[in-house]
């Protein structure tokens, strides 16, 4: 049987590993306001996710981060199962300006 040729790109490019990472990254974005909540995301948001399943997380406010610090086990939890598998084990916080909307 033949592969359409979009079964030979989507095989081409899940071989890439920066597919593979981009392809979390953009999972992550979207789990996130559900994980954390519509509020906190506003104030919070997802950068990058590191080696051994560290998620590098932003806000503008050390507050804001304070408080996810005390909440991480939960946001996890949530991650884990809005996620459907264990991508990330910790969180890593880090001032930063808000990205722009478009």
């Amino acid at each position: 049987m033949m592969e359409t040729l979009k079964e030979v790109v989507e095989n081409l490019l899940k071989r890439s590993p920066s597919y593979q990472r981009k392809s979390k990254d953009v999972k992550l974005q979207l789990a996130w306001e559900r994980a954390v909540g519509e509020n906190a995301a506003k104030h919070c948001w997802p950068i990058q996710l590191l080696d051994e399943g560290i998620l590098l997380v932003a806000s503008e406010s050390s507050v804001c981060l304070q408080q996810l610090k005390f909440l991480e086990i939960q946001i996890l939890k949530n991650l884990e199962k809005e996620l459907k598998e264990k991508l990330v084990t910790r969180l890593r916080f880090k001032l930063k300006t808000p990205p722009l909307e478009t």
